[in-house]
């Protein structure tokens, strides 16, 4: 490891250290911080996932209520964002559950323990740090002009998906992230009557 990485690994180490002792700790009323800090990286690994509230619960040791109002606490300090699934009237069979999205990627990769290009180029993370970075980049992006993030997901019981829908002016604009060379065709005639939406985009 480099000295400018013993510096990137320092300023986050110090940053959760803060974070949770003066933060977390008196907010929560938090009485172990290691507890806490495991649920960060826990929290972390499920990065670009629909949150299971049940499994996070039994990995850290706490209740499934404690995990909610911790995902919360991460949320309202603008560690992490939940991504809604698209939802109208018409239609009856979208996944409703939250997807979960870091807003910095190097705090995430130093919870997981990704210090390295090459762990996180070949890791079996790698899409979901990709999907991550080009989510938090949108919604930094509305934030910067003092907008509301008007973004969605798309997942339905069939698991037909769509990495990221962006509601303007009326029309959604589909977004797929891979991270692959060549992209492959999206069928959105299937989906046509759920998602009313442009053609589809690639990042």
């Amino acid at each position: 490891m480099t000295h400018e990485g013993k510096n990137w690994e320092r300023y986050y180490e110090s940053y959760l250290t803060t974070y949770i002792q003066r933060d977390i700790r008196d907010y929560l009323n938090v009485n172990n911080p290691m507890t806490f800090h495991k649920f960060m990286q826990i929290v972390a690994a499920r990065m670009g996932q629909l949150i299971n509230y049940k499994d996070m619960a039994r990995d850290v040791g706490v209740s499934e209520p404690t995990v909610k109002t911790w995902l919360q606490a991460l949320q309202a300090s603008g560690i992490i964002y939940l991504l809604q699934p698209y939802f109208n009237n018409q239609t009856k069979r979208l996944i409703k559950t939250s997807k979960l999205y870091f807003m910095d990627t190097g705090l995430c990769c130093f919870l997981t323990g990704w210090f390295t290009p090459t762990v996180l180029e070949r890791g079996a993370m790698a899409e979901n740090l990709l999907e991550t970075y080009a989510v938090s980049e949108v919604v930094k992006s509305y934030l910067h002009h003092g907008k509301t993030p008007r973004i969605y997901f798309y997942r339905d019981k069939e698991k037909r998906e769509i990495d990221l829908l962006i509601e303007q002016n009326g029309f959604l604009y589909p977004i797929e992230i891979k991270k692959t060379a060549s992209v492959k065709n999206v069928e959105m005639r299937s989906l046509s009557k759920e998602v009313d939406a442009v053609p589809i985009s690639y990042i």
